[in-house]
């Protein structure tokens, strides 16, 4: 958290605009916003900065810390598959497509991983117990339902699908998907979690179009995150920040 910090504030008088994901990078491991961290987002956004939060999660997650935080920003949400913004609007959505839920769902269960269906509003999730328990300890927010079968539950198209489970089954449930050329993007997201989003759906398309809204160069943006799913926010933006508990490859 102290890069996070310590950024914000050395960086205050170069960039307009801070992209930063949230587990693992505005929250820390307990999943809270640190007074380090609170106090350096309200010096920034008194000092002209911007700052937008672009999770791999959803509404329900990212309004209680914009409400703590005291932000009346929009959010980058489900991997960069929406952007809302703070009076409820959506001011776009790039959901799955439906035509390969059923492809990807059967892969799901063939390999025997969790699976969460990411809408703007509500999470949904299936699969074996044990790994459902897991999300809904670690990742749930309000919102979050357990179903089933994704495909009879009558749910709208989620802009994320989530795998995890046993990495050496995940890897293989992925090497599957990637085999069928699916137009889909797949970017791991947790050490035992994979992030499926239409094709080209990444948080650094949707951070490059927000900053386009606004008229910010891209130079004058930066990007804080830890993990693969951030890399694409880190290819664009002026400044790109991991965090030190990133994995290896992505610092």
């Amino acid at each position: 958290m102290s890069a996070l910090r310590n950024s914000l504030m050395d960086q205050r008088n170069n960039y307009l605009l801070i992209a930063s994901d949230l587990d693992g990078t505005l929250l820390n491991s307990q999943g809270r916003v640190t007074p380090a961290v609170a106090d350096a987002v309200r010096q920034a956004s008194a000092g002209g900065i911007e700052l937008i939060i672009a999770p791999g999660r959803n509404r329900p997650a990212v309004e209680p810390v914009l409400q703590e935080l005291g932000l009346r920003t929009p959010h980058i949400g489900t991997g960069g598959a929406y952007l809302a913004h703070p009076d409820g609007r959506i001011l776009f959505h790039e959901p799955v497509p439906a035509t390969y839920i059923p492809e990807i769902v059967d892969i799901t269960r063939h390999y025997g991983l969790g699976m969460g269906f990411f809408e703007v509003d509500a999470t949904y999730l299936e699969g074996p117990t044990g790994w459902v328990e897991w999300m809904l300890k670690y990742y749930s927010s309000p919102g979050t339902l357990v179903v089933e079968d994704m495909l009879t539950a009558g749910i709208g198209l989620p802009g994320k699908i989530f795998w995890w489970g046993d990495i050496p089954s995940l890897l293989e449930a992925v090497r599957t998907l990637e085999g069928r050329n699916l137009p889909l993007t797949l970017v791991r997201s947790l050490e035992n979690g994979f992030e499926i989003n239409s094709v080209g759906v990444t948080k650094g398309r949707a951070l490059q179009a927000y900053a386009a809204l606004k008229g910010i160069p891209m130079e004058q943006v930066a990007a804080f995150g830890d993990h693969h799913n951030d890399l694409s926010m880190f290819a664009v933006a002026g400044l790109a920040v991991a965090m030190g508990n990133s994995p290896a490859e992505v610092q």
